[in-house]
């Protein structure tokens, strides 16, 4: 026959002994505390614990960094220079949006078909002009 720890708390209780001793007596081990375990040399009964809400959670300590990660603060991130296809994108968007608008009528334009234009454009200049675009990229105007 077994006997509960509450069973026995009651008989402590009631005939004025120690549970903790009659566990020992009876061979009864002390329960596996349930969750994450403990670190090494991490006493549960200190003082550095904070309890709220009947939950126990061990107080966090400031830990010096070992090693100082150096921060890169000399190049700024921001916007890649511009292309030459993206220049000359920006200058003739409008007109290409205009032409397309003036031989579409009725119909709505596709979403793509202003950049599809441009691009069909693009390939049709010649190396010469590319080239141009390119120089006008690399000097940032």
């Amino acid at each position: 026959m077994s006997i509960t720890i509450k069973q026995l708390a009651a008989l402590a209780e009631e005939f004025d002994f120690d549970v903790a001793d009659a566990r020992r007596f009876l061979g009864h081990t002390e329960p596996k505390k349930r969750g994450r375990p403990t670190k090494k040399g991490d006493d549960s009964d200190s003082d550095d614990e904070r309890c709220s809400g009947g939950k126990c959670t061990p107080r966090k300590t400031e830990t010096p960094r070992k090693t100082e990660i150096p921060r890169k603060t000399e190049t700024p991130r921001g916007k890649r220079a511009p292309t030459g296809y993206q220049l000359f994108m920006g200058s003739t968007a409008a007109k290409v949006s205009a032409d397309l608008k003036k031989s579409a009528g009725d119909r709505k334009l596709a979403p793509g078909a202003v950049i599809t234009e441009v691009g069909k454009r693009w390939k049709g200049l010649s190396e010469k002009q590319r080239e141009s675009w390119v120089a006008k990229a690399k000097r940032g105007t």
